[in-house]
């Protein structure tokens, strides 16, 4: 959600090393979605800015990502910051795209994210639509135990 440029906006070091290390041990290239290119728009979400302007593609449904991140018979594992704005504005925005069925396959990883300070009870209520919306909420350990 920073400025983009700003080191705010960089993937955290550590994830960045784990990314590359996954690149080059696979071979495969991640998928990665900047966001909130368009500095007349806010844009918490991946999936699109919380206004989008019918003049600039980057500010609509992101429909690569969209599509990409249908679960497809596997798990949709959902991990980031904030629980409180960012991922649930994506959440929220991807929910509409995804079926009943497809929607029992997220998962949402409680403690791979957390709300922004002061916003704890938004964090809440987003865990609690989500698993209003078919969505199950787990530690990320109680996930690897169901992959195994």
């Amino acid at each position: 959600h920073c400025v983009l440029g700003t080191w705010g906006q960089n993937i955290h070091a550590a994830v960045a090393d784990e990314l590359a290390r996954w690149e080059l041990s696979t071979q495969h290239a991640a998928f990665r979605v900047l966001k909130g290119l368009n500095p007349m728009t806010e844009q918490y979400s991946a999936v699109q800015a919380e206004v989008p302007d019918a003049r600039d593609p980057q500010t609509q449904a992101n429909r690569a990502l969209i599509e990409r991140a249908r679960p497809n018979g596997g798990l949709l594992l959902v991990a980031g910051e904030a629980a409180s704005h960012c991922v649930a504005s994506t959440m929220e925005h991807l929910f509409t795209e995804l079926t009943a069925n497809e929607r029992a396959r997220v998962v949402i990883l409680s403690d791979c994210m957390s709300p922004v300070g002061s916003f704890e009870e938004q964090g809440r209520k987003f865990f609690a639509q989500a698993r209003a919306l078919g969505a199950r909420i787990m530690t990320s350990n109680e996930a690897l135990a169901e992959l195994a």
